[in-house]
């Protein structure tokens, strides 16, 4: 089958590519060994993938399989770069279920009439037991990040946040099919006469923690910065919040760069006092491994779920957030629409009768199993 992956290189500022020496030098693991998980542990990772793979009729698979290789729990990518029409949705969910014993999704990403390339974008992902714990989901319509939230004890949790924050500084010349540019039009689109695309997201990723934290929820925020934490915006923000880098305070030596073409280290994976007590190992992998074959280094945290969430069991006493009920007519309408446009594209009932026929006739060989 054909592979198709939504990458297209995006112009860089030059703070961030010091000179093409890095390029050619390898990114070494880092933190403790990626191998071996322990009981009651989720294990979270955070990539940009400059990418998400895609065929067509399919859509994340290599990632799929990356998150049951590596035993990831909660997976983060950043710059999927493509937009998550609601087939592509349910092409995902649908891959996801046939993998995993439960698994709960969510991406972001600008609205487009284009089937190809389209900057940015986000997915966060949470599968097996601990996808019971989802309570509510959401993403950002600008594509910017998407959230989670993870269900604990006595009203409290976990909230997630996978997040994109663009390149360009204020006032940068960039494409116009820059994340970047489209970001910056629909702000002015909104009514912000000088907007600053690296500000925003932060504010609109802040009035989310500031909410799930006012409930007792603790942020876990994965984000590609591109920068460093000592950006006068970022280091407001994680001050704002009470974040510290949960990789970089957790291991000893100091951290290493995350991104192929810079000095620097651009991804993060940050959480308040509560999140960084529950932490049992941390690391990054090096480059060239992760879920995607990215010029991005894979981060990872693993979390003692009895302290992150402040119970024994993994799996919570709860019903499954839904996406909308059946007494909401539209939504539902909608629905059913959709879904019988899909099942007529992909010729499910020929499928299915073709399938039954060659299993009377044929028993269940290799072939029709698969």
């Amino acid at each position: 089958m054909s592979r198709t992956v939504a990458r297209q290189i995006q112009s860089r500022i030059n703070e961030f590519v010091i000179n093409n020496k890095w390029e050619n030098e390898e990114i070494l693991p880092y933190g403790a060994t990626f191998a071996g998980k322990e009981q009651n542990v989720l294990r979270a990772a955070l990539q940009n993938i400059n990418g998400i793979s895609r065929s067509v009729d399919n859509i994340a698979l290599e990632e799929i399989d990356a998150m049951d290789k590596y035993d990831i729990d909660l997976l983060g990518m950043t710059e999927i770069n493509i937009a998550m029409t609601l087939e592509r949705r349910l092409q995902m969910a649908t891959a996801l279920q046939m993998r995993f014993t439960g698994a709960r999704v969510v991406s972001s990403s600008m609205k487009s009439k284009s089937e190809g390339y389209l900057p940015g974008g986000t997915t966060t992902i949470v599968q097996g037991p601990l996808s019971g714990r989802v309570y509510c989901r959401g993403s950002d319509h600008m594509g910017r990040f998407s959230w989670m939230a993870l269900r604990g004890t006595n009203g409290t949790g976990v909230i997630v946040i996978t997040g994109y924050r663009v390149c360009q500084n204020k006032g940068t010349t960039a494409g116009t099919n820059t994340a970047y540019m489209r970001e910056w039009a629909m702000l002015r689109e909104e009514g912000h006469q000088n907007p600053d695309p690296r500000a925003m997201i932060l504010r609109a990723i802040s009035e989310v923690l500031t909410e799930w934290m006012n409930r007792g929820y603790h942020p876990l925020v994965m984000m590609d910065a591109n920068s460093e934490l000592n950006d006068t915006q970022m280091a407001d923000f994680i001050r704002e919040h009470d974040l510290c880098n949960l990789i970089a305070t957790t291991n000893e030596e100091s951290a290493p760069r995350t991104y192929q073409r810079s000095g620097r280290r651009l991804d993060y994976m940050l959480g308040d006092p509560h999140v960084k007590t529950a932490i049992n190992k941390s690391g990054s992998l090096g480059s060239g491994d992760g879920v995607s074959l990215s010029d991005h280094t894979l981060q990872y945290v693993d979390f003692d779920c009895r302290k992150l969430f402040g119970v024994t069991e993994t799996v919570p006493h709860a019903t499954y957030e839904r996406e909308f009920k059946l007494k909401d007519v539209k939504k539902k309408n909608r629905f059913l629409t959709e879904l019988h446009r899909i099942y007529e594209h992909q010729n499910i009932s020929e499928r299915v009768n073709a399938l039954a026929t060659a299993l009377m006739n044929r028993g269940p060989t290799p072939a029709n199993i698969q």
